[in-house]
């Protein structure tokens, strides 16, 4: 394993893009398929806007929200065969959830809330985990309500035997340039607990593929170019990768992650936080090995 060393070649390269305004971005790239006996194949859900106008909600009226939907739900079947781990309440069910936007000033973040679960206390613990998720991204970014401004919305990934994954994109500006926004969050509704990345890979096999196999790919960039992505990676310390598997996803702790992450099909993606000269985020895709 390598430790965390600067070159002067990464210093030229850093300082170099200083120069730049341009964006580029790289098609996404795919990695051969192979079975996930821990989460099983992911099910692409149907995310096709309904063409009405979404519910918007503040913190504050969150509590009023009336529990039938204003909105043409995202319909989405779920199938769990018989004798699997689990709630057995929640099996052969249809998931429906409709956006919900938080605003405030110049903040509009669309989110999820699910409705019509059949399972109360499953479905509880999904819209306030969503809820507080997505605030506390929000308190991350903004530091004056009034003149800052955010823009987030979602689109569903996956739910697969109860697991409901959703990723995030969107832009926040301050005082300075705008800053690229990029984040997952991934719900366990039979157990009722947060899917992290702790979950998914160990911090060896991710060092083992950062540093020796490097048979990671670079799945979304906004760096001016990837070479620059893959330097600073891989000079990056072995405890960098230990604390991001650690903590990366949310937790009940409301703590902000140190990254994120989410599977598709045979593959592991990690949305790692990046410096903004170097596009503020970066996501990357390892095929899941065994930990």
């Amino acid at each position: 394993m390598k430790k965390r060393k600067i070159t002067p070649i990464l210093i030229g390269l850093i300082g170099s893009l200083v120069l730049c305004s341009c964006r580029s971005e790289k098609p996404l790239e795919t990695q051969p398929s192979l079975f996930n006996e821990d989460d099983g194949p992911q099910l692409p859900a149907n995310t096709e806007p309904s063409g009405e106008e979404p519910i918007v909600t503040t913190e504050a009226t969150k509590a009023e929200e009336t529990p039938a939907p204003t909105t043409a739900p995202q319909v989405i079947e779920i199938t769990v065969e018989a004798g699997s781990m689990g709630r057995p309440d929640l099996n052969n069910v249809k998931l429906e959830a409709r956006d919900t936007v938080y605003t405030d000033h110049n903040i509009s973040v669309t989110y999820p809330q699910i409705v019509g679960l059949g399972d109360e206390e499953a479905q509880t613990f999904a819209n306030e985990a969503l809820y507080a998720h997505m605030k506390t991204v929000v308190d991350h970014y903004v530091k004056d309500a009034e003149n800052d401004k955010l823009t987030l919305t979602y689109e569903t990934l996956t739910l697969y035997r109860g697991q409901y994954s959703v990723l995030y994109k969107g832009t926040y500006q301050g005082t300075g340039e705008p800053v690229n926004i990029a984040f997952s969050d991934n719900l366990n509704l039979m157990t009722s607990t947060n899917i992290r990345l702790g979950s998914r890979i160990s911090k060896d096999s991710l060092k083992r593929s950062i540093f020796e196999t490097k048979d990671y790919t670079i799945t979304e960039s906004n760096a001016i170019n990837n070479s620059y992505l893959v330097s600073y990676l891989e000079n990056e310390s072995e405890e960098y990768f230990d604390k991001l598997v650690q903590n990366a996803d949310f937790d009940t702790d409301g703590s902000y992650p140190a990254g994120f992450s989410y599977s598709k099909g045979d593959e592991i993606r990690i949305i790692i936080n990046l410096p903004h000269i170097l596009g503020d985020y970066a996501e990357i895709s390892l095929v899941r090995k065994t930990k």
